[in-house]
This record gives C-alpha cells, sequence and structure tokens, in this order.
C-alpha cells in the first residue's frame, strides 16, 4: 500500500525490549473532490494512519521529518479490533 499525506506530528523514537529502534508516526490523507457546480476543490474521506518503522529507518525518519511534512508511505496495512 502506498499513502501520501502530510505528518500529525513529529515521529516518536522508542526502543524495544530488544533494543531495536521503532519510529511511531500519524499521516493524514484525503481525497480531492471538485464541486460541479461552484468549480471549487475540497477535501473528502479524510482518513488518519497509524504508522511504525523499525531500525535505521526508524532514526532516520525521527532525525529529518517533522509534524506537517508531506511524506510517501510504502507498506502493508494491518486493521486491528478493537
Amino acid at each position: 500500500m502506498t499513502l501520501t499525506g502530510r505528518l500529525t506530528g513529529s515521529p516518536e523514537l522508542r526502543f524495544s525490549p530488544s533494543g531495536v529502534a521503532v519510529a511511531a508516526f500519524t499521516v493524514v490523507t484525503s481525497r480531492r473532490v471538485k464541486d460541479q457546480n461552484t468549480g471549487e476543490w475540497s477535501d473528502a474521506d479524510t482518513t488518519y494512519w497509524d504508522c511504525k518503522a523499525f531500525k535505521q529507518l526508524a532514526q532516520n525518519l525521527v532525525d529529518s521529518l517533522e509534524k506537517g511534512m508531506e511524506v510517501i508511505v510504502v507498506g502493508r496495512a494491518v486493521q486491528e479490533s478493537w
């Protein structure tokens, strides 16, 4: 799955009990739609995606990304039930 969106906050770095770096961050995506009557564009179907990155990638994310930046995320989607 590939997402294009913006970071809702700066990535947070933590370490697993075994010492593996884990970065957690949230990406917000939305679809742009054009109103046929007014010709104006607006956002629709806004979705928030909780994401995680591991090891060296996690450390690179924390060092180079911050809230509001536009990002492209490639990975797999996992749905959790609460």
